[in-house]
Protein backbone atom coordinates (compact mmCIF):
# COMPACT_ATOMS: atom_id res chain seq x y z
CA UNK A 1 0.00 0.00 0.00
CA UNK A 2 1.26 3.50 -0.86
CA UNK A 3 -0.26 6.49 0.93
CA UNK A 4 -1.71 9.17 -1.33
CA UNK A 5 0.74 11.84 -0.15
CA UNK A 6 3.67 9.53 -0.95
CA UNK A 7 2.73 8.67 -4.55
CA UNK A 8 4.88 11.44 -6.02
CA UNK A 9 7.54 11.46 -3.28
CA UNK A 10 11.15 11.21 -4.37
CA UNK A 11 12.88 7.88 -3.97
CA UNK A 12 15.29 7.68 -1.02
CA UNK A 13 18.85 8.46 -1.99
CA UNK A 14 21.49 5.89 -1.05
CA UNK A 15 24.85 7.26 -0.01
CA UNK A 16 28.04 5.21 -0.09
CA UNK A 17 29.90 5.55 3.19
CA UNK A 18 32.72 3.04 2.83
CA UNK A 19 34.69 1.73 -0.15
CA UNK A 20 36.05 -1.49 1.37
CA UNK A 21 34.50 -4.89 2.04
CA UNK A 22 31.71 -4.74 4.59
CA UNK A 23 29.33 -7.37 5.91
CA UNK A 24 27.09 -8.00 8.91
CA UNK A 25 26.32 -4.31 9.43
CA UNK A 26 24.58 -3.29 12.67
CA UNK A 27 23.38 0.15 13.81
CA UNK A 28 24.42 1.49 17.20
CA UNK A 29 21.54 2.52 19.50
CA UNK A 30 22.72 6.15 19.24
CA UNK A 31 21.77 6.10 15.54
CA UNK A 32 25.04 7.70 14.42
CA UNK A 33 27.41 4.72 14.22
CA UNK A 34 27.48 1.34 12.55
CA UNK A 35 29.66 -1.65 13.32
CA UNK A 36 30.63 -4.08 10.58
CA UNK A 37 33.19 -6.69 9.67
CA UNK A 38 35.15 -7.52 6.56
CA UNK A 39 36.61 -11.02 6.24
CA UNK A 40 37.74 -11.25 9.86
CA UNK A 41 38.14 -7.77 11.33
CA UNK A 42 35.65 -5.46 12.99
CA UNK A 43 35.26 -1.74 12.26
CA UNK A 44 33.13 1.13 13.53
CA UNK A 45 31.95 3.87 11.16
CA UNK A 46 30.69 7.29 12.22
CA UNK A 47 27.91 8.10 9.75
CA UNK A 48 28.26 11.86 10.32
CA UNK A 49 32.00 12.20 9.81
CA UNK A 50 32.32 9.06 7.63
CA UNK A 51 35.40 8.17 9.67
CA UNK A 52 36.13 4.43 9.88
CA UNK A 53 38.22 3.00 12.71
CA UNK A 54 39.36 -0.57 13.17
CA UNK A 55 37.94 -1.90 16.43
CA UNK A 56 39.17 -5.51 16.54
CA UNK A 57 41.77 -7.44 14.56
CA UNK A 58 39.65 -10.61 14.57
CA UNK A 59 35.94 -11.31 14.68
CA UNK A 60 32.86 -11.13 12.47
CA UNK A 61 29.09 -10.62 12.64
CA UNK A 62 29.34 -7.89 15.32
CA UNK A 63 26.25 -6.71 17.19
CA UNK A 64 25.82 -3.74 19.52
CA UNK A 65 24.27 -4.40 22.93
CA UNK A 66 20.92 -2.65 23.53
CA UNK A 67 22.63 0.16 25.47
CA UNK A 68 25.52 0.43 22.99
CA UNK A 69 28.18 -0.22 25.64
CA UNK A 70 29.28 -3.65 24.35
CA UNK A 71 29.73 -5.53 21.10
CA UNK A 72 29.19 -9.27 20.70
CA UNK A 73 30.69 -11.17 17.78
CA UNK A 74 31.76 -14.56 16.45
CA UNK A 75 35.45 -15.36 16.37
CA UNK A 76 37.29 -18.17 14.62
CA UNK A 77 39.97 -20.12 16.47
CA UNK A 78 42.78 -21.62 14.43
CA UNK A 79 44.93 -24.71 14.73
CA UNK A 80 47.83 -26.10 12.71
CA UNK A 81 48.66 -24.33 9.44
CA UNK A 82 46.38 -21.47 10.53
CA UNK A 83 43.35 -23.66 9.73
CA UNK A 84 40.01 -22.67 11.22
CA UNK A 85 39.06 -25.26 13.82
CA UNK A 86 36.04 -23.86 15.69
CA UNK A 87 34.10 -20.72 16.55
CA UNK A 88 33.40 -18.98 19.84
CA UNK A 89 31.40 -15.93 20.89
CA UNK A 90 33.28 -12.92 22.18
CA UNK A 91 31.98 -9.85 24.02
CA UNK A 92 33.96 -6.65 24.41
CA UNK A 93 33.33 -3.25 25.95
CA UNK A 94 33.34 -0.21 23.68
CA UNK A 95 35.72 1.43 26.16
CA UNK A 96 38.27 -1.40 26.28
CA UNK A 97 38.52 -3.34 22.99
CA UNK A 98 41.61 -5.20 24.21
CA UNK A 99 39.69 -6.98 26.99
CA UNK A 100 37.76 -9.56 24.97
CA UNK A 101 35.63 -11.92 27.04
CA UNK A 102 35.01 -15.32 25.44
CA UNK A 103 31.58 -16.52 26.56
CA UNK A 104 31.87 -19.87 28.34
CA UNK A 105 30.46 -22.90 26.57
CA UNK A 106 30.09 -21.33 23.13
CA UNK A 107 32.90 -23.31 21.47
CA UNK A 108 31.49 -25.13 18.43
CA UNK A 109 32.58 -26.61 15.11
CA UNK A 110 29.21 -25.83 13.54
CA UNK A 111 28.75 -23.03 11.00
CA UNK A 112 27.85 -19.67 12.62
CA UNK A 113 24.67 -18.27 11.13
CA UNK A 114 23.18 -15.47 13.24
CA UNK A 115 23.80 -13.48 16.43
CA UNK A 116 21.67 -11.01 18.40
CA UNK A 117 21.25 -9.63 21.94
CA UNK A 118 18.40 -10.19 24.36
CA UNK A 119 16.62 -6.91 25.27
CA UNK A 120 18.10 -6.83 28.80
CA UNK A 121 21.66 -6.91 27.46
CA UNK A 122 22.61 -9.80 29.73
CA UNK A 123 22.55 -12.59 27.15
CA UNK A 124 23.02 -13.22 23.46
CA UNK A 125 21.06 -15.55 21.19
CA UNK A 126 22.74 -17.24 18.27
CA UNK A 127 22.11 -19.76 15.53
CA UNK A 128 24.47 -22.44 14.25
CA UNK A 129 24.04 -24.53 11.11
CA UNK A 130 24.75 -28.26 11.16
CA UNK A 131 25.17 -30.25 7.95
CA UNK A 132 22.28 -32.68 7.63
CA UNK A 133 22.41 -34.22 4.15
CA UNK A 134 22.99 -33.60 0.47
CA UNK A 135 19.85 -33.44 -1.68
CA UNK A 136 20.19 -33.04 -5.46
CA UNK A 137 23.64 -31.48 -5.11
CA UNK A 138 22.34 -29.03 -2.52
CA UNK A 139 23.44 -29.06 1.10
CA UNK A 140 20.65 -29.16 3.65
CA UNK A 141 21.31 -27.76 7.11
CA UNK A 142 19.70 -28.20 10.51
CA UNK A 143 19.63 -24.87 12.36
CA UNK A 144 20.17 -24.86 16.12
CA UNK A 145 19.25 -21.85 18.27
CA UNK A 146 20.86 -21.02 21.62
CA UNK A 147 20.65 -18.36 24.33
CA UNK A 148 23.63 -17.83 26.62
CA UNK A 149 24.45 -15.47 29.49
CA UNK A 150 27.49 -13.36 28.64
CA UNK A 151 28.67 -13.59 32.27
CA UNK A 152 27.81 -17.15 33.26
CA UNK A 153 27.96 -18.99 29.94
CA UNK A 154 26.11 -22.34 29.76
CA UNK A 155 24.19 -22.03 26.45
CA UNK A 156 20.61 -23.30 26.43
CA UNK A 157 19.14 -24.62 23.19
CA UNK A 158 15.76 -23.09 22.32
CA UNK A 159 13.12 -23.50 19.59
CA UNK A 160 13.85 -27.22 19.48
CA UNK A 161 10.22 -28.00 18.56
CA UNK A 162 10.56 -26.28 15.16
CA UNK A 163 11.51 -28.82 12.52
CA UNK A 164 14.75 -27.82 10.83
CA UNK A 165 15.14 -24.83 13.15
CA UNK A 166 15.11 -21.13 12.23
CA UNK A 167 17.72 -19.06 10.43
CA UNK A 168 17.14 -15.73 12.22
CA UNK A 169 15.43 -14.58 15.38
CA UNK A 170 14.86 -11.27 17.14
CA UNK A 171 13.38 -10.21 20.46
CA UNK A 172 10.73 -7.59 21.13
CA UNK A 173 10.17 -5.66 24.35
CA UNK A 174 6.46 -5.19 23.72
CA UNK A 175 3.94 -7.83 24.71
CA UNK A 176 0.62 -8.12 22.93
CA UNK A 177 -2.62 -8.91 24.70
CA UNK A 178 -4.88 -11.65 23.39
CA UNK A 179 -7.86 -9.31 23.52
CA UNK A 180 -7.74 -5.97 21.66
CA UNK A 181 -6.47 -3.24 23.98
CA UNK A 182 -9.17 -1.02 25.55
CA UNK A 183 -11.89 -3.15 23.94
CA UNK A 184 -14.39 -5.68 25.15
CA UNK A 185 -15.78 -8.49 23.07
CA UNK A 186 -19.09 -10.25 22.89
CA UNK A 187 -21.01 -12.33 20.39
CA UNK A 188 -23.20 -10.95 17.63
CA UNK A 189 -26.07 -13.02 18.93
CA UNK A 190 -25.77 -11.41 22.37
CA UNK A 191 -25.83 -7.93 20.80
CA UNK A 192 -28.99 -8.78 18.81
CA UNK A 193 -30.62 -10.10 21.96
CA UNK A 194 -29.84 -6.90 23.87
CA UNK A 195 -31.13 -4.74 21.01
CA UNK A 196 -34.49 -6.56 20.87
CA UNK A 197 -34.83 -6.02 24.61
CA UNK A 198 -34.62 -2.25 24.24
CA UNK A 199 -30.87 -1.85 24.32
CA UNK A 200 -28.95 0.61 22.14
CA UNK A 201 -25.62 0.04 20.41
CA UNK A 202 -23.60 2.06 17.89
Amino acid sequence: MIKENEVNAALPKAEKLYDGDAAFVDWAPNGTEVVFSDKERIFILDTHTKQVSKFLDSGFNPRFSPDGSKIAFFIYRRGDNNKKTHIEIGVVSRDDPKAVNIVKGTTSKLLPKYLTWTPDGKSVAYILAEFEKLILFRIKFEFKSYVVSIDKGNPQEVLTEIEGGVQTLEFTQRSYSIEPESKITTTWGQLKLQQTNGGYHD
